[in-house]
């Protein structure tokens, strides 16, 4: 699969910062947070969502995020273009690096922005492998692991959501634009 042939896995960390406000930036890369305590409020392209122990926040490039509240969080970010030529160690989300190209594939639409994976001590447990791996190769098969069960959970996180109401709808709509 291409997706994975340019890609470079730009951190994978275990952050922790209590009750900062963070300023709005616009995403660079692909973001994939997992959030193991604490609550949040965040503001994805201006919509307003609560988070909790347990919720995957996806982010991907060109998005305005700020946010406020406990930040106790597995992150993990991913270059899918490799023209990121920061050294492993050094990058930061926060640093003047340029943004990614969205990558032409429709895969990441299945992922919501925000969710509570089923599976989530497997993808805790993913999260520490990607950390803790020196090997390039083997990080990158822990990734598409990752990857696959991420989107395995959201088609049944998407069962399980209710359809949304006209009016819901056209609350989006309004948001938008």
């Amino acid at each position: 699969m291409k997706l994975f042939d340019n890609m470079k896995i730009l951190e994978c960390i275990h952050f922790t910062n209590k009750s900062p406000k963070m300023r709005t930036r616009t995403v660079k890369d692909y973001e994939f947070d997992l959030y193991i305590d604490g609550e949040r409020e965040m503001y994805i392209n201006n919509k307003h969502h609560y988070i909790a122990s347990g919720a995957l926040v996806f982010r991907y490039p060109g998005q305005k995020v700020s946010s406020v509240g406990d930040y106790n969080a597995y992150i993990l970010t991913v270059d899918f273009s490799k023209k990121n030529n920061i050294p492993i160690g050094k990058y930061s989300r926060s640093n003047f690096t340029p943004m990614q190209e969205k990558i032409d594939t429709d895969l990441f639409d299945e992922i919501p922005e925000i969710f509570y994976p089923v599976h989530l001590r497997e993808i805790t447990e993913l999260y520490k492998k990607i950390m803790k791996e020196m090997d390039e190769k083997v990080k990158i098969q822990h990734f598409k692991e990752f990857l696959f069960l991420l989107l395995y959970d959201a088609q049944l996180d998407k069962k399980n959501t209710p359809p949304r109401t006209h009016l819901e709808k056209a609350c989006d709509y309004i948001d938008k634009n």
